[in-house]
């Protein structure tokens, strides 16, 4: 008998040959017992140990009814040996993948068919001829059910969403369920288990349950299909009741821990089932125990092991926190993981536990004792956890302070523990991990809103608290006090985690009116201006959350905001002024009714209400017009009654900054020229900014603003001359440069209405310019020349405003007048020149020499900002003067020096001064004694470097040559200041590569060894690649001869270190050379140093002795020459005592390098009257580096010891380089005088 079972398909056709000889020897299988294989392909090479037929071969040939044998009657005892069905059903299982899916879905029925008749032969619903055929039928279909499931997982998993779409029968729908119910059933049939005997089920049998599971659940997916997921831990609870099966159990499923990250929470799941807390189990003993003992290199090097472990601890913790309380002994040591998520998942098991404690002990049948108890171990696992927050890893520490914020949020914290981690929590804010930072801050953040204190910590609120709850609410008041004070310094951060978090925790401390908050809300402003974009939403919407009232009135609500708007801007400055107009233009926090009652109040509508809130609501209301509100624009609003009868300064300044955008009528006009020529304010400080705001308002509102504007200049001017008064003149003076300027705006307002108007029409209608032609560009010329006119008949000959030209002129001139009013007309002749490229040429030379001269700080500052407006009207002109400029950097003054900096860095950015050798006076700055500046400077280089990555990378070398010449920075300051300059170029490595081979060139025009210690230590600033180390290497010629001075040497060797980093193996051969290098270059120089020494020594020892030989001799000549022999002696003694202090010297000098302490002339004239006697050759002299350069100056003719062996040093480098002996600069090379 031949059996075929066909397996057709539309493309191919395959069938499975089974004949008669392989069929017989699957005789009588089930006869004996049945030895379940270790692998499901062995079935086909051993089977019974009583038969032992040498083996079973399946042919694999086409066949056409493998359909209809599935499905026909022959297939329902398939798992009799007897039957032919036996090898059949193998072959087709171990060929699953190639059926079609009605065949696979036949198969899947037929095995749950045996499995279902082997439930039958044990509950005695079908006949069995015994226990042995009842197990070897239970292994049978146990074996080929588990097979099929592990097969069709991994099909299964194989196959797209598309291609599942596309199939018919399905085995996660339709198959896995049903199959994997019936296993369940025979598992918990206790007849099957009983029929092994008392000891239980074979462990092979129990082993293919375990299988089974496992292979179910390593699919990713099975966490969504819950009923599959409870019979798989259903299955594998059942598998555990037998005591044999443990080990296998516990090893499968860390395995399945280990390599699957969605297993955390299926284990956690299934100890959850199996876990009773009033009895022991020998398994979760095992399971903890095995889970304890592995070791970190068993656990693999990706971290998916640790993560998946941790994630199994802390969802063990939340679903059984009594499992974690009763192994907690055993489980500690995983605090020591090499993982960090490991940790982190037993910290969050550990929170879970002391939540279900806290819960244990506020339950209302707990006594006294109980609950003292659960306190105490609440205590110690804070203790526990609190000090995991030292751990190395900033995520560990991070996920402590999260699990601590999560009992804060749930009121698992008693005030006991309050101060102790706000403590904390303050302590993390200076962490040097942003991801730490963002954590205390949350975590401070919720203990404000939980505090068990009050709702309000004021200063008189907590001294009435401390009263009933002691000195904790005091301590917590102090403790956030202090993180309001960190908070402020958070969000000027380079982290936009940081300013995020911190704005979001200001925005809670003002809430609860924490000590320290106080104007804390208006120096958040700043932000609404930054240039992240999260940054401005998140200022905006805590401003929302700051001015919103909760109040149901509408008109309480719009008084409530109106306040906190007042309170805000009251003090401000006037750059945050312009903050709360960004404020106006992004929140939704100005409506009608809001408006309104700001408008009520500026207008003195509402009662008893203060000066000062008037002058801020009318401001707050000039703002709402200036950003153009709809909402304003339509009001109406009686400016020129309140500009005639109002007398304060301030308001009377709001109120034309209010009409030049709204108002455009004759009696606004009229009111304002009244404004300009009554007292409106009793000194100069004051008037000035009202007749700022008024000409502004005047050019706008008056339908001839010129004419208007003559007629208050000509009245200001007679009444001086009626008055004689300073305080008229002045205000004349001031008048005279804001005409002009205002005219001067009018015209380029215009000009650039009409070319904005101009690009709209070419862009709607562009064929219609072209074909007007030369008429259409005819008639822009005549436009532009007609706007031309207009600038000159400003300064035009006989115009009031020219005749004050002089007058100008002399009131800047003079040095012992009036200092407001020079001051004024400095500031006036600055506007006139702006008008006129004629009038700024013949006038720009008394600018300079005033901006030079000018005692009063008040005329500098004012100045330079006006020298900053020519510079972008004339920029040509006042090219030449660009040194004059930026020396005002260096003024004694700080307001200079910020209004100099701030000129010339907006001059930059605008490409109206090019960035040349001068920026090393900026880059001064950086350390300024003024922190405003040296953060404007900060600010000017980041901006600089975001509008071109090469500009910085450009003056470095610039910035190191003028920082070597102007010696203006101590080493700490240059080492700074360079390091910041270099973090704009390190990251990119291109750049990074030039810059460090500039720098060793550097090495070669060095004189001194600081300033090569300097460059080294620049050096030390940059990430090194292995391309940038090794062009550091290519250069060693160039700084080879400073190494023997042991600061630059360990500055290079830190270079080293860092470039270590790197894995590979060519490049840290190369590092391992370049360090020795480093070595050989100190320990050479110290042993070459010794012997020069050594024998410079020797050799003046023998010039003196000569000397005293020569003048012993002299002494015996005869009497005849006795003065002629008296002289020489004494020539000779002095010459020996010369040699015996040069030498003494020397050596002094030398001893110096060694440690020794040297010798200094008694005094100058010892050393001015010696005169050479003896040239030491280059042989003699010791080969010592620059550092050992004698530290006394001496004073000679001709070239002095310094500039010698600087001379002496060239040459020998020279002779390095060239391989030359130095033998050969002999005859050159003196140590002395020349």
């Amino acid at each position: 008998m031949t059996l075929r079972v066909s397996s057709c398909s539309a493309s191919t056709s395959q069938s499975i040959e089974i004949g008669d000889e392989e069929l017989g020897k699957v005789g009588s299988v089930l006869q004996a017992d049945f030895e379940l294989p270790l692998h499901f392909d062995d079935l086909s090479k051993k089977r019974v140990s009583d038969t032992s037929p040498s083996s079973l071969m399946v042919s694999i040939t086409p066949y056409e009814d493998a359909r209809d044998l599935i499905r026909s009657s022959v297939t329902e005892s398939w798992w009799d040996p007897d039957e032919d069905t036996f090898s059949v059903m193998y072959s087709l299982v171990r060929q699953y993948e190639k059926l079609t899916q009605d065949e696979k879905r036949s198969l899947v029925a037929t095995i749950i068919n045996g499995l279902r008749a082997a439930l039958a032969m044990a509950n005695g619903e079908l006949a069995c001829s015994g226990k042995r055929y009842l197990l070897n039928t239970a292994k049978a279909v146990v074996l080929f059910a588990s097979n099929v499931v592990r097969i069709a997982e991994q099909v299964e998993f194989a196959q797209t969403n598309k291609e599942r779409r596309q199939l018919g029968w399905t085995w996660a729908v339709e198959g896995r369920g049903d199959l994997l119910s019936e296993l369940h059933s025979i598992m918990e049939c206790r007849k099957i288990t009983q029929a092994w005997g008392s000891n239980g089920a074979d462990e092979s049998f129990m082993n293919l349950f375990i299988r089974c599971t496992l292979n179910v659940l390593e699919n990713p997916t099975i966490a969504k299909d819950k009923a599959v997921k409870e019979l798989c831990l259903q299955i594998l609870v059942g598998v555990v009741r037998e005591e044999q099966t443990h080990g296998s159990v516990v090893s499968a499923l860390l395995r399945l821990l280990v390599a699957h990250e969605h297993s955390a929470a299926v284990l956690s799941s299934l100890l959850e089932m199996h876990y009773d807390e009033k009895s022991e189990s020998k398994f979760l003993d095992l399971f903890v125990d095995t889970m304890v003992g592995m070791e970190d290199r068993e656990m693999g090097k990706d971290g998916t092991a640790g993560k998946n472990l941790g994630s199994f601890l802390a969802q063990t913790g939340n679903k059984i926190p009594k499992f974690i309380s009763s192994y907690m002994q055993k489980l500690v040591s995983m605090f020591e993981r090499e993982s960090y998520q490991t940790r982190n998942g037993m910290v969050e098991s550990v929170g879970h536990l002391i939540r279900h404690e806290y819960a244990e002990a506020k339950a209302e049948n707990v006594n006294a004792e109980t609950k003292s108890q659960r306190l105490e171990i609440i205590s110690a696992l804070f203790s526990a956890i609190m000090i995991r927050t030292k751990d190395v890893n900033a995520f560990a520490r991070s996920r402590v302070l999260q699990v601590l914020c999560g009992l804060v949020e749930d009121e698992c914290v008693q005030a006991v523990h309050f101060v102790e981690i706000t403590k904390l929590g303050l302590l993390h804010m200076h962490d040097k991990a942003a991801a730490v930072r963002k954590s205390s801050l949350v975590l401070l953040m919720r203990m404000l809103e939980f505090n068990p204190f009050s709702p309000q910590l004021s200063g008189s609120t907590v001294k009435f608290i401390s009263r009933m709850q002691g000195d904790s609410a005091v301590e917590f008041a102090e403790c956030m006090g202090e993180a309001c004070s960190s908070a402020l310094l958070l969000i000027r951060s380079s982290s936009i985690t940081d300013v995020q978090s911190a704005i979001s925790f200001l925005v809670t401390a003002i809430k609860f009116q924490v000590p320290g908050t106080d104007g804390a809300n208006r120096q958040l402003l700043p932000l609404l201006l930054s240039h992240e974009v999260s940054v401005r939403e998140c200022a905006l919407k805590a401003f929302e959350a700051m001015l919103h009232s909760s109040e149901a009135d509408e008109r309480l609500r719009a008084m409530k905001t109106a306040q906190l708007l007042l309170q805000l801007t009251r003090g401000a400055t006037v750059g945050q002024l312009t903050c709360v107009s960004e404020l106006f233009s992004g929140a939704r926090i100005l409506d009608a009714a809001v408006f309104q009652v700001l408008l009520d109040i500026g207008s003195d509508k509402v009662p008893s209400v203060p000066l000062e809130s008037r002058r801020v609501a009318i401001e707050l209301v000039s703002i709402a017009v200036q950003v153009g509100s709809p909402l304003v624009r339509a009001r109406d609003v009686p400016v020129s009654e309140l500009l005639r009868y109002e007398s304060d300064p301030t308001v009377c300044r709001n109120l034309c900054s209010f009409a030049a955008v709204v108002c455009a009528d004759d009696k606004t006009a009229t009111a304002i020229e009244e404004l300009l020529l009554r007292e409106v304010a009793e000194t100069d400080a004051l008037w000035i900014p009202v007749a700022d705001q008024a000409f502004r308002a005047l050019m706008s509102c008056s339908p001839e603003p010129e004419k208007a504007a003559e007629r208050v200049l000509r009245r200001l001017s007679q009444r001086f001359l009626a008055t004689k008064k300073e305080a008229d003149l002045l205000k004349a003076v001031f008048s005279v440069g804001q005409i002009s300027i205002q005219q001067l705006i009018r015209i380029e307002s215009t000009r650039q209405v009409i070319r904005k108007q101009k690009r709209e029409t070419e862009s709607e209608a562009g064929t219609l310019y072209e074909q007007l032609g030369e008429g259409h560009a005819a008639l822009e010329a005549e436009l532009e020349h007609a706007l031309e006119e207009g600038e000159q008949e400003i300064l035009e000959e006989g115009s009031l405003i020219r005749r004050f030209i002089p007058i100008l002129c002399r009131l800047c001139g003079d040095s012992f007048g009036n200092a407001s009013l020079r001051t004024t007309a400095a500031i006036s002749l600055a506007k006139l020149m702006s008008t006129c490229e004629t009038t700024c040429r013949e006038h720009l030379r008394l600018v300079f020499s005033l901006l030079k001269s000018a005692v009063e700080p008040s005329v500098r500052r004012n100045l330079i900002i006006a020298i900053g407006d020519l510079t972008f009207r004339f920029p040509n002109l006042l090219e030449p003067w660009t040194d004059a400029i930026f020396s005002t950097l260096e003024d004694t003054d700080a307001s200079v020096r910020k209004n100099a900096a701030l000129t010339i860095t907006h001059l930059i950015l605008n490409d109206m001064l090019k960035v040349r050798g001068q920026i090393v006076s900026v880059v001064v700055l950086l350390h300024d004694l003024d922190d405003r500046i040296s953060e404007l400077v900060r600010m000017f280089f980041c901006e600089l470097s975001k509008k071109s990555g090469h500009v910085i990378y450009n003056i470095i070398p610039d910035v190191l040559s003028g920082l070597f010449h102007r010696r203006k920075l101590d080493d700490n300051d240059f080492r700074d200041v360079m390091k910041f300059l270099i973090s704009f170029v390190k990251d990119r490595e291109r750049q990074a590569e030039g810059t460090i081979e500039r720098l060793c060139h550097r090495f070669r025009s060095v004189n001194n060894i600081e300033d090569a210690r300097r460059i080294a230590c620049c050096l030390t600033n940059f990430n090194y690649s292995d391309r940038c180390f090794r062009k550091l290497s290519a250069m060693y010629r160039c700084y080879s001869e400073f190494l023997f001075d042991e600061e630059v040497n360990e500055l290079f060797s830190t270079i080293t270190t860092k470039a270590k980093r790197f894995p590979k193996q060519q490049l840290r051969m190369e590092l391992d050379e370049f360090q020795s290098k480093l070595d050989s270059a100190v320990d050479g120089t110290r042993n070459d140093l010794n012997a020069k020494l050594k024998d410079v020594s020797e050799s003046l020892s023998r010039v003196a002795l000569q000397d005293v030989t020569s003048s012993v001799t002299n002494a015996s000549s005869p009497h005849g020459n006795a003065a002629k022999q008296e002289k020489r002696s004494a020539k000779g003694l002095a010459s020996a005592g010369r040699s015996r202090k040069r030498r003494t010297r020397l050596e002094g000098e030398f001893s110096e390098e060694s440690g020794a302490e040297s010798q200094v002339p008694e005094s100058d004239e010892d050393v001015d009257d010696e005169e050479p006697e003896h040239h030491v050759k280059l042989d003699d002299v010791p080969n010592e580096p620059l550092s050992a350069r004698p530290s006394v100056r001496t004073k000679r003719r001709g070239v002095g010891l310094r500039s010698a062996e600087r001379s002496r040093r060239r040459r020998v480098v020279v002779s390095m380089d060239s391989d030359d002996s130095a033998d050969d600069y002999d005859s050159e090379a003196s140590y002395g005088v020349e």
